[in-house]
């Protein structure tokens, strides 16, 4: 496996101790989200069923607001 380019002076202790890292945190944030929503990870079947070529499902509308306020600020500094 090639390093990642801002770790690749690293040892590679070092590299696998950091990379170890990101994954321990992204399994926390995973089940802190599976926890806070009640709803249980899809699972290998489920998730070799799907097309790998369509866009997924949202379960949830994306929120607007960080478009809203990027085009209201954009507007107001910029369309003077």
């Amino acid at each position: 496996m090639i390093p990642l380019p801002c770790w690749k002076d690293l040892p590679p202790e070092a590299y696998r101790t950091r990379i170890a890292g990101l994954v321990e945190k992204i399994e926390a944030d995973a089940a802190a989200l599976r926890e806070q929503t009640g709803r249980p990870p899809l699972g290998a079947e489920a998730i070799l069923r799907q097309d790998p070529k369509t866009e997924p499902i949202l379960a949830a509308p994306i929120q607007v607001r960080h478009g809203a306020l990027s085009r209201f600020h954009f507007r107001r500094h910029y369309l003077r």
